[in-house]
């Protein structure tokens, strides 16, 4: 809601002409977004990279954060977070700082978490 009623719309990063922004989208100084659709309220720091990616509305992205082939919306990123290859979209969460989430192409397959205190999981 902070989003949708706060937000003013500055692009200071740089957007590729492949990329489609819809509504209302804030994008931080020397941040690239590259191939990638973003669909506002969305905030993003300064300093992220957004490749072959969908962010969706009442997303915000803090400062050095990578999403590559990914899709997130209703979320928010903490700072540095890394998300990479996730084959479903990633949807009404909270990343931790520094956190990664990636697809593992490894057999076996698996999970592996580090969650703390309070915490939920969903796997659908």
């Amino acid at each position: 809601m902070v989003l949708e009623r706060e937000l003013k719309g500055e692009i200071l990063g740089k957007v590729n002409h492949e990329s489609h922004i819809e509504g209302v989208v804030s994008i931080g100084k020397g941040t690239k977004i590259i191939n990638s659709q973003l669909r506002g309220p969305v905030v993003i720091g300064n300093n992220v990279v957004v490749i072959d990616s969908y962010i969706g509305p009442f997303t915000s992205v803090y400062d050095g954060c990578v999403i590559e082939d990914s899709e997130i919306e209703q979320s928010i990123l903490l700072g540095n977070v890394t998300i990479r290859d996730v084959e479903r979209r990633i949807d009404n969460s909270l990343i931790g700082q520094d956190a990664t989430i990636s697809h593992n192409h490894r057999h076996p397959k698996s999970f592996c978490f580090m969650v703390g205190d309070n915490s939920y999981i969903y796997l659908v």
